[in-house]
Protein backbone atom coordinates (compact mmCIF):
# COMPACT_ATOMS: atom_id res chain seq x y z
CA UNK A 1 0.00 0.00 0.00
CA UNK A 2 1.29 3.49 -1.16
CA UNK A 3 2.14 5.72 1.73
CA UNK A 4 0.70 8.86 -0.30
CA UNK A 5 -2.84 7.33 0.12
CA UNK A 6 -2.93 8.17 4.03
CA UNK A 7 -3.27 12.01 5.23
CA UNK A 8 -0.71 11.77 7.78
CA UNK A 9 2.63 10.53 7.51
CA UNK A 10 3.13 6.99 8.05
CA UNK A 11 5.87 5.56 10.88
CA UNK A 12 8.49 3.36 9.64
CA UNK A 13 7.47 0.98 12.14
CA UNK A 14 4.10 0.45 9.90
CA UNK A 15 6.66 0.22 7.05
CA UNK A 16 7.02 -3.75 5.53
CA UNK A 17 11.03 -4.06 5.53
CA UNK A 18 10.55 -6.07 1.86
CA UNK A 19 7.67 -3.88 -0.21
CA UNK A 20 8.81 -0.79 1.38
CA UNK A 21 5.26 0.00 1.73
CA UNK A 22 2.40 0.23 4.59
CA UNK A 23 2.31 -3.14 6.14
CA UNK A 24 -1.06 -5.25 4.73
CA UNK A 25 -1.81 -8.23 6.57
CA UNK A 26 1.33 -7.83 8.93
CA UNK A 27 3.32 -10.78 9.83
CA UNK A 28 5.97 -10.77 12.69
CA UNK A 29 9.05 -13.20 13.23
CA UNK A 30 11.05 -14.12 16.72
CA UNK A 31 12.87 -10.99 16.62
CA UNK A 32 10.15 -8.43 16.12
CA UNK A 33 10.46 -8.22 12.58
CA UNK A 34 7.01 -7.15 10.83
CA UNK A 35 6.38 -7.88 7.20
CA UNK A 36 3.40 -7.69 5.06
CA UNK A 37 1.99 -11.42 4.76
CA UNK A 38 2.63 -11.79 0.83
CA UNK A 39 5.78 -10.41 1.15
CA UNK A 40 7.16 -12.96 3.22
CA UNK A 41 5.56 -16.04 2.07
CA UNK A 42 7.16 -15.08 -0.90
CA UNK A 43 9.85 -14.31 0.50
CA UNK A 44 10.46 -18.12 2.51
CA UNK A 45 9.48 -19.58 -0.85
CA UNK A 46 12.74 -19.03 -1.84
CA UNK A 47 15.00 -18.13 0.80
CA UNK A 48 14.74 -20.02 4.45
CA UNK A 49 16.39 -16.40 6.68
CA UNK A 50 15.06 -13.33 7.78
CA UNK A 51 14.78 -10.27 5.78
CA UNK A 52 16.20 -7.94 8.06
CA UNK A 53 19.04 -10.02 10.42
CA UNK A 54 19.48 -12.89 8.10
CA UNK A 55 18.68 -15.81 10.86
CA UNK A 56 16.80 -19.33 9.76
CA UNK A 57 13.52 -18.47 9.54
CA UNK A 58 10.49 -20.84 8.69
CA UNK A 59 6.89 -20.28 8.26
CA UNK A 60 5.98 -21.81 11.37
CA UNK A 61 7.98 -18.82 12.98
CA UNK A 62 5.95 -16.13 11.88
CA UNK A 63 2.63 -14.78 13.85
CA UNK A 64 -0.18 -12.52 13.33
CA UNK A 65 0.19 -8.79 14.56
CA UNK A 66 -2.87 -7.89 15.09
CA UNK A 67 -2.55 -4.74 17.05
CA UNK A 68 -0.59 -2.99 14.21
CA UNK A 69 -3.09 -4.45 11.57
CA UNK A 70 -6.01 -2.63 13.61
CA UNK A 71 -3.94 0.65 13.89
CA UNK A 72 -3.21 0.18 10.50
CA UNK A 73 -6.87 0.26 9.31
CA UNK A 74 -7.92 3.16 11.67
CA UNK A 75 -5.68 5.52 9.72
CA UNK A 76 -7.22 8.07 7.43
CA UNK A 77 -6.96 7.99 3.65
CA UNK A 78 -7.51 9.34 0.90
CA UNK A 79 -9.13 6.89 -2.58
CA UNK A 80 -6.66 5.73 -4.86
CA UNK A 81 -8.38 7.45 -7.59
CA UNK A 82 -7.80 10.98 -5.74
CA UNK A 83 -7.41 14.22 -8.17
CA UNK A 84 -4.24 14.29 -10.25
CA UNK A 85 -1.33 16.20 -8.23
CA UNK A 86 -2.69 15.14 -4.51
CA UNK A 87 -0.24 12.87 -3.52
CA UNK A 88 1.63 14.34 -0.70
CA UNK A 89 2.32 12.18 1.91
CA UNK A 90 1.38 14.30 5.13
CA UNK A 91 -0.11 17.60 3.33
CA UNK A 92 -3.34 17.27 3.90
CA UNK A 93 -5.94 17.87 6.62
CA UNK A 94 -7.04 15.28 9.71
CA UNK A 95 -9.55 12.92 8.44
CA UNK A 96 -13.55 13.44 9.75
CA UNK A 97 -15.05 10.44 10.97
CA UNK A 98 -18.40 9.09 8.85
CA UNK A 99 -20.25 7.46 11.42
CA UNK A 100 -23.59 7.41 9.60
CA UNK A 101 -24.31 6.40 6.01
CA UNK A 102 -25.40 10.18 5.36
CA UNK A 103 -21.53 10.83 5.70
CA UNK A 104 -20.49 8.55 3.73
CA UNK A 105 -23.27 9.93 0.67
CA UNK A 106 -22.08 13.26 1.03
CA UNK A 107 -18.21 12.58 0.84
CA UNK A 108 -19.38 10.83 -2.33
CA UNK A 109 -20.88 13.51 -3.68
CA UNK A 110 -17.61 16.10 -2.91
CA UNK A 111 -15.56 12.87 -4.41
CA UNK A 112 -17.94 13.12 -8.09
CA UNK A 113 -17.76 17.07 -7.78
CA UNK A 114 -14.14 17.18 -8.56
CA UNK A 115 -12.88 16.71 -12.38
CA UNK A 116 -10.44 14.29 -12.74
CA UNK A 117 -10.19 11.91 -9.84
CA UNK A 118 -11.94 11.30 -6.34
CA UNK A 119 -11.94 13.59 -3.10
CA UNK A 120 -12.77 10.92 -0.64
CA UNK A 121 -10.81 10.70 2.58
CA UNK A 122 -11.53 8.36 5.59
CA UNK A 123 -10.47 5.19 7.04
CA UNK A 124 -8.64 2.33 5.54
CA UNK A 125 -11.20 0.14 6.78
CA UNK A 126 -14.05 1.96 4.89
CA UNK A 127 -12.32 2.47 1.55
CA UNK A 128 -12.58 -0.78 -0.23
CA UNK A 129 -16.52 -0.86 0.53
CA UNK A 130 -16.08 2.93 -0.96
CA UNK A 131 -14.00 1.76 -4.39
CA UNK A 132 -16.77 -1.25 -4.64
CA UNK A 133 -20.21 0.53 -4.01
CA UNK A 134 -19.42 4.40 -4.38
CA UNK A 135 -16.42 5.86 -6.11
CA UNK A 136 -17.37 7.44 -8.88
CA UNK A 137 -13.77 6.99 -10.85
CA UNK A 138 -13.71 3.32 -10.56
CA UNK A 139 -13.55 1.26 -13.48
CA UNK A 140 -16.71 -1.15 -14.03
CA UNK A 141 -17.25 -2.77 -16.99
CA UNK A 142 -20.61 -2.46 -18.65
CA UNK A 143 -23.45 -4.15 -18.25
CA UNK A 144 -24.61 -5.37 -22.10
CA UNK A 145 -23.65 -8.98 -22.51
CA UNK A 146 -21.15 -9.19 -25.06
CA UNK A 147 -19.37 -5.79 -24.59
CA UNK A 148 -16.08 -5.97 -22.73
CA UNK A 149 -15.45 -1.93 -22.61
CA UNK A 150 -14.58 -0.79 -19.13
CA UNK A 151 -15.08 2.90 -18.07
CA UNK A 152 -15.49 5.14 -14.73
CA UNK A 153 -18.57 4.43 -12.88
CA UNK A 154 -19.32 8.33 -13.70
CA UNK A 155 -19.78 7.38 -17.29
CA UNK A 156 -21.77 4.29 -16.99
CA UNK A 157 -24.78 5.53 -17.86
CA UNK A 158 -23.91 7.97 -20.54
CA UNK A 159 -21.79 4.75 -21.78
CA UNK A 160 -24.65 2.24 -21.91
CA UNK A 161 -26.86 4.77 -23.87
CA UNK A 162 -24.39 4.47 -26.39
CA UNK A 163 -22.97 0.81 -26.26
CA UNK A 164 -23.37 -0.95 -29.60
CA UNK A 165 -24.19 -4.16 -27.54
CA UNK A 166 -27.13 -2.53 -25.35
CA UNK A 167 -30.28 -4.40 -26.07
CA UNK A 168 -32.62 -2.65 -28.81
CA UNK A 169 -36.33 -3.77 -30.09
CA UNK A 170 -37.50 -3.31 -33.92
CA UNK A 171 -40.10 -0.14 -33.68
CA UNK A 172 -41.62 -2.73 -36.28
CA UNK A 173 -42.23 -6.13 -35.79
CA UNK A 174 -40.93 -5.96 -32.30
CA UNK A 175 -38.31 -8.00 -32.29
CA UNK A 176 -35.51 -7.68 -29.81
CA UNK A 177 -31.69 -7.59 -30.92
CA UNK A 178 -28.26 -5.70 -30.51
CA UNK A 179 -28.13 -2.33 -31.10
CA UNK A 180 -25.53 -3.58 -34.16
CA UNK A 181 -27.97 -5.82 -35.95
CA UNK A 182 -31.06 -3.25 -35.90
CA UNK A 183 -29.57 -1.14 -38.91
CA UNK A 184 -29.19 -4.41 -40.50
CA UNK A 185 -32.42 -5.73 -39.69
CA UNK A 186 -34.50 -2.62 -40.74
CA UNK A 187 -33.32 -3.23 -44.31
CA UNK A 188 -34.61 -6.54 -44.38
CA UNK A 189 -37.79 -6.25 -41.36
CA UNK A 190 -40.76 -7.58 -43.74
CA UNK A 191 -43.07 -5.14 -41.75
CA UNK A 192 -41.27 -1.88 -42.99
CA UNK A 193 -43.57 0.28 -45.14
CA UNK A 194 -42.25 0.99 -48.55
CA UNK A 195 -43.46 2.84 -52.20
CA UNK A 196 -44.42 0.27 -54.32
CA UNK A 197 -41.19 -0.48 -56.72
CA UNK A 198 -43.67 -0.12 -59.73
CA UNK A 199 -44.46 3.16 -58.16
CA UNK A 200 -47.99 2.75 -58.41
CA UNK A 201 -48.13 5.63 -55.26
CA UNK A 202 -49.09 2.78 -52.82
CA UNK A 203 -47.04 2.51 -49.93
CA UNK A 204 -47.24 -1.50 -48.72
CA UNK A 205 -45.33 -3.68 -46.22
CA UNK A 206 -41.92 -5.64 -47.84
CA UNK A 207 -43.29 -8.46 -46.92
CA UNK A 208 -46.68 -8.24 -48.53
CA UNK A 209 -44.99 -6.85 -52.18
CA UNK A 210 -45.72 -10.38 -54.04
CA UNK A 211 -49.68 -9.99 -52.52
CA UNK A 212 -49.55 -5.96 -53.89
CA UNK A 213 -48.24 -7.49 -57.31
CA UNK A 214 -51.72 -8.99 -57.95
CA UNK A 215 -53.65 -6.44 -57.68
CA UNK A 216 -51.05 -3.51 -58.41
CA UNK A 217 -52.33 -1.25 -61.85
CA UNK A 218 -48.49 -0.49 -62.78
CA UNK A 219 -48.16 -4.52 -63.11
CA UNK A 220 -46.95 -5.23 -67.07
CA UNK A 221 -49.81 -7.86 -68.47
CA UNK A 222 -50.29 -9.38 -71.84
CA UNK A 223 -53.63 -9.07 -73.88
CA UNK A 224 -55.76 -12.03 -73.58
CA UNK A 225 -55.73 -11.97 -76.97
CA UNK A 226 -51.77 -12.70 -77.67
CA UNK A 227 -53.00 -16.09 -79.31
CA UNK A 228 -54.88 -14.68 -81.60
CA UNK A 229 -52.06 -12.03 -82.81
CA UNK A 230 -52.05 -9.01 -80.26
CA UNK A 231 -48.84 -8.76 -78.96
CA UNK A 232 -49.79 -5.66 -76.83
CA UNK A 233 -47.75 -5.31 -73.34
CA UNK A 234 -49.65 -3.10 -71.00
CA UNK A 235 -50.04 -1.86 -67.28
CA UNK A 236 -52.70 -3.28 -65.46
CA UNK A 237 -55.02 0.35 -65.06
CA UNK A 238 -54.62 0.66 -68.83
CA UNK A 239 -56.63 -2.70 -69.55
CA UNK A 240 -60.02 -1.90 -70.29
CA UNK A 241 -58.85 1.01 -72.07
CA UNK A 242 -56.89 -1.07 -74.74
CA UNK A 243 -60.28 -3.30 -75.34
CA UNK A 244 -62.29 -0.56 -75.89
CA UNK A 245 -60.00 1.17 -78.53
CA UNK A 246 -58.17 -2.34 -79.84
CA UNK A 247 -62.40 -3.88 -80.46
CA UNK A 248 -61.74 -4.00 -84.36
CA UNK A 249 -58.57 -5.05 -84.24
CA UNK A 250 -58.96 -8.22 -82.12
CA UNK A 251 -62.36 -9.00 -84.00
CA UNK A 252 -59.95 -8.98 -87.36
CA UNK A 253 -57.28 -11.09 -85.34
CA UNK A 254 -59.65 -13.66 -84.45
CA UNK A 255 -61.57 -14.02 -88.05
CA UNK A 256 -58.16 -14.17 -89.70
CA UNK A 257 -56.89 -16.94 -86.81
CA UNK A 258 -60.20 -18.57 -87.43
CA UNK A 259 -60.08 -18.76 -91.60
CA UNK A 260 -56.47 -20.18 -91.55
CA UNK A 261 -57.84 -22.92 -89.01
CA UNK A 262 -60.65 -23.83 -91.77
CA UNK A 263 -57.78 -23.71 -94.70
CA UNK A 264 -55.44 -25.91 -92.59
CA UNK A 265 -58.13 -28.47 -91.45
CA UNK A 266 -59.41 -28.92 -95.53
CA UNK A 267 -55.98 -29.33 -96.61
CA UNK A 268 -55.70 -32.15 -94.03
CA UNK A 269 -58.94 -33.60 -95.28
CA UNK A 270 -57.79 -33.42 -98.93
CA UNK A 271 -54.20 -34.76 -99.19
CA UNK A 272 -54.39 -38.57 -99.26
CA UNK A 273 -52.86 -40.57 -95.93
CA UNK A 274 -49.35 -41.82 -96.86
CA UNK A 275 -48.75 -45.41 -97.32
CA UNK A 276 -48.77 -47.63 -94.77
CA UNK A 277 -46.07 -50.47 -94.32
CA UNK A 278 -45.72 -53.08 -91.43
CA UNK A 279 -44.09 -56.32 -91.42
CA UNK A 280 -43.99 -59.16 -88.27
CA UNK A 281 -46.78 -59.84 -86.00
CA UNK A 282 -50.36 -60.14 -87.64
CA UNK A 283 -50.97 -61.27 -90.94
CA UNK A 284 -49.89 -58.85 -93.75
CA UNK A 285 -52.57 -57.32 -96.14
CA UNK A 286 -51.08 -56.72 -99.91
CA UNK A 287 -52.48 -53.59 -101.15
CA UNK A 288 -52.22 -53.04 -105.30
CA UNK A 289 -53.80 -50.09 -107.21
CA UNK A 290 -56.06 -52.38 -109.04
CA UNK A 291 -57.49 -53.76 -105.31
CA UNK A 292 -60.96 -53.74 -106.44
CA UNK A 293 -64.24 -55.65 -105.37
CA UNK A 294 -64.30 -57.57 -108.62
CA UNK A 295 -60.74 -57.76 -108.76
CA UNK A 296 -60.61 -59.13 -105.38
CA UNK A 297 -63.37 -61.60 -106.03
CA UNK A 298 -61.25 -63.20 -109.00
CA UNK A 299 -58.10 -63.03 -107.75
CA UNK A 300 -59.84 -64.94 -104.83
CA UNK A 301 -60.86 -67.64 -106.75
CA UNK A 302 -57.73 -67.80 -109.14
CA UNK A 303 -56.16 -67.93 -105.73
CA UNK A 304 -58.65 -70.63 -104.87
CA UNK A 305 -57.94 -72.85 -107.82
CA UNK A 306 -54.10 -72.39 -107.96
CA UNK A 307 -54.00 -73.62 -104.04
CA UNK A 308 -56.01 -76.42 -104.58
CA UNK A 309 -53.60 -77.17 -107.66
CA UNK A 310 -50.41 -76.28 -105.78
CA UNK A 311 -51.75 -78.70 -102.73
CA UNK A 312 -52.68 -81.44 -104.73
CA UNK A 313 -48.72 -81.06 -106.70
CA UNK A 314 -47.63 -81.41 -102.88
CA UNK A 315 -45.17 -77.90 -102.53
CA UNK A 316 -46.47 -76.90 -98.86
CA UNK A 317 -46.47 -73.28 -100.19
CA UNK A 318 -48.67 -70.33 -98.05
CA UNK A 319 -52.04 -69.58 -99.05
CA UNK A 320 -51.89 -65.49 -100.62
CA UNK A 321 -54.28 -63.30 -98.25
CA UNK A 322 -57.40 -61.99 -99.94
CA UNK A 323 -57.22 -58.45 -101.34
CA UNK A 324 -58.24 -55.26 -98.69
CA UNK A 325 -61.35 -52.97 -99.54
CA UNK A 326 -60.73 -50.31 -102.00
CA UNK A 327 -59.72 -46.76 -100.75
CA UNK A 328 -57.18 -48.49 -98.50
CA UNK A 329 -53.94 -47.14 -98.80
CA UNK A 330 -51.47 -49.19 -100.79
CA UNK A 331 -48.43 -50.88 -98.95
CA UNK A 332 -48.33 -53.70 -96.88
CA UNK A 333 -50.79 -53.32 -93.87
CA UNK A 334 -52.07 -55.16 -90.54
CA UNK A 335 -55.07 -55.84 -90.40
CA UNK A 336 -55.27 -54.07 -86.56
CA UNK A 337 -54.03 -50.68 -89.08
CA UNK A 338 -56.97 -51.26 -91.07
CA UNK A 339 -59.62 -51.08 -89.11
CA UNK A 340 -57.81 -48.22 -87.33
CA UNK A 341 -58.01 -47.22 -90.68
CA UNK A 342 -61.42 -47.60 -91.07
CA UNK A 343 -62.17 -45.76 -88.01
CA UNK A 344 -60.43 -42.57 -88.93
CA UNK A 345 -62.52 -42.38 -92.36
CA UNK A 346 -65.57 -42.27 -90.98
CA UNK A 347 -64.58 -39.63 -88.38
CA UNK A 348 -63.66 -37.33 -91.78
CA UNK A 349 -67.06 -38.20 -93.29
CA UNK A 350 -68.76 -37.49 -90.28
CA UNK A 351 -67.16 -34.50 -89.76
CA UNK A 352 -67.12 -33.14 -93.80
Amino acid sequence: MDPADFLTEVDEELICGICTSVLLNPMSCKEGHTFCNTCITTWLGQKKTCPMDRKRLGKKDLCTVRVVANLISKMAVRCPNRTAGDTDGGGGPPAKKQKSGKGKAKAKAQGSALEGGCAWTGKLADRPEHLSEECDFTEVECTHAGCNVSVPRHALEAHEAECKCRPAVCLHCGKEMEQTALAYHTIECDYVEIACPRQCGEQILRGHSVEHAAVCSHVLVTCPFARHGCKKTLKRKDYADHQVEAAGAHAEQIEACTRRTQGLQMAKREEPPEPITASGGDVDLILSPSSSPSSSSASSSSSSSSSSSSSSDGAGQAEPVAAPPTGLPYGRIKVGQVRKYLVHKVVCITNW
